[in-house]
């Protein structure tokens, strides 16, 4: 169920004129001013409900019917309606509801008399719409104030840019302080699934950084055989070339060794065989250029040069032959280090129930098993037998958040994870009042998940009623059994 949208639903032209007409303003301006308004004096019923002393004035604030039906009578007694709403203003926000008022005048551009007049006009609105929802969900204060917390981010979302802040300075915290709150909640649970994720692949990044290790070493090897391969060439060069070329030696050497030095940092950064394609152009520049000088100093030694040129060629080949085959060993590591790095994250899901400190023979655990297993399938379920509520009730007792917050771990480590909540009774009483409170059961335990971040539209919610019992309902434990909540899988 949608507050702000079952709310705003029931402002229909009629209502909206009716409203302009008694505020002496247009109705575009009325209109524009309730999708202001009305979620933010939402989000004031969500502060007044966050403790427990402000749920319990606003539970008995509420009448216990609908009470949209008398917002329609008042809109033709202005006076009635002013009495009545200001009186709830000033119970929900007191000495605040100035400033309040003040804002969101600004904000619309709606004066500030009349804005005051809306406010309280809205306001049996809001409350008679909670009393319809307080009488058909059978909630109590704690009920209704996790309904109103579980849907607070809706009310802010709704709000123009900046107000939320601007509301947080006048203390009215539900929109601002608790968006807060929740951001820094959040945060510590991603922080905490990190480190989980960090410890299950240690193994395979140390696998890995031996691979890239074997890289290194293998390059590191072939520059060698390039340099050793050149410098004989050199040598032979020198000696043929005769006096001149002799002195000419040295220099050649400074060339093939800046050439080398290029191919070895080319060979760190880019493909091996554009590399060798790379060096292959450095050397055969080189040999050129000294061919030139080798001309010009003696015609004899053009031949000597021309030979060295296709021994620095050969040599190149080797060269890069070395380097292929340690190309190919740092592949095959590579792939060795990837399937460890695989190995450790299933070892990883595997300890699931454990790593999220379930209990070994519980319901959750056994459920953590299944998902992890791979053989999970939609439809699948888990029992909640330790989600209880009062007799006759869906107010949930307290001993019931240890399994759904199991349930919300659960969900946080498995996020494509989806499932149906179906409440079950036994089949004791009226059949029909019988799925009516099974169906207001698991809604109850749907809000308290939606209300700890789990989001919206992973879960859903159902009632059953007594249609499916797991037990014999002609004993006490029989139909104690038969009183109970289930998650079934709808996506994995």
């Amino acid at each position: 169920m949608n507050l702000l949208k079952t709310i705003m639903g029931q402002l229909g032209p009629e209502t909206v004129g009716k409203l302009s007409g008694l505020l002496g303003e247009n109705a575009d301006k009325t209109k524009s001013a309730l999708g202001v308004a009305i979620p933010a004096f939402m989000g004031q019923v969500a502060d007044k409900a966050s403790t427990d002393k402000g749920a319990s004035e606003l539970f008995n604030l509420i009448e216990d019917k609908d009470g949209s039906q008398d917002f329609s009578a008042m809109l033709n007694n202005k006076d009635a309606l002013l009495s009545k709403g200001g009186g709830i203003v000033n119970s929900l926000m007191g000495s605040s509801s100035n400033g309040m008022t003040s804002m969101l005048s600004k904000f619309t551009g709606m004066g500030g008399n009349s804005m005051t007049s809306l406010m309280s006009m809205i306001a049996p609105l809001v409350l008679g719409s909670l009393g319809k929802v307080k009488s058909t969900m059978g909630l109590d204060s704690s009920g209704l104030a996790n309904l109103l917390s579980s849907q607070s981010d809706s009310f802010k979302a709704a709000l123009p840019s900046g107000l939320a802040d601007q509301m947080g300075s006048l203390n009215l915290g539900s929109i601002s302080g608790g968006i807060k709150g929740a951001a820094g909640g959040l945060a510590s649970g991603a922080g905490n699934l990190a480190g989980s994720a960090v410890d299950g692949v240690k193994g395979g990044v140390s696998s890995v950084g031996g691979a890239v290790g074997g890289v290194g070493r293998g390059v590191a090897n072939a520059t060698g055989d390039l340099g050793r391969g050149t410098a004989n060439v050199a040598g032979d060069v020198t000696e043929a070339g005769g006096g001149l070329f002799k002195k000419l030696g040295p220099l050649l050497g400074l060339l093939l060794i800046a050439a080398l030095g290029f191919f070895g940092w080319q060979m760190c950064g880019s493909d091996v065989k554009e590399n060798v394609g790379n060096a292959g152009d450095a050397i055969e520049n080189v040999a050129d250029k000294t061919a030139v000088a080798t001309k010009n100093a003696a015609d004899k030694t053009l031949d000597a040069t021309k030979n060295a040129a296709n021994a620095v060629t050969e040599g190149v080949k080797d060269g890069a032959k070395t380097v292929g085959n340690a190309a190919g060993k740092a592949a095959e590591a590579t792939k060795n280090a990837a399937n460890t790095v695989g190995d450790a994250a299933k070892n990883t899901v595997k300890k699931g129930a454990k790593a999220l400190g379930l209990a070994a023979n519980s319901a959750e655990a056994g459920f953590v098993d299944l998902l992890s297993s791979g053989k999970a399938k939609v439809g699948d379920k888990i029992a909640l037998n330790n989600v209880k509520f009062a007799t006759s009730s869906a107010n949930l007792d307290r001993s019931s958040y240890v399994q759904l917050n199991n349930l919300i771990k659960i969900m946080e480590a498995y996020p494509a994870l989806k499932v149906k909540l179906e409440g079950h009774t036994d089949n004791t009483g009226d059949a029909a009042k019988n799925v009516t409170l099974s169906k207001a059961r698991a809604n109850a335990a749907m809000n308290y998940l939606v209300s700890k971040g789990v989001a919206k539209n992973r879960v859903q919610a159902n009632g059953i009623g007594g249609a499916k019992p797991v037990a014999n309902n002609s004993t006490t434990d029989g139909r104690k059994q038969n009183r109970r909540v289930e998650a079934s899988i709808l996506a994995l």
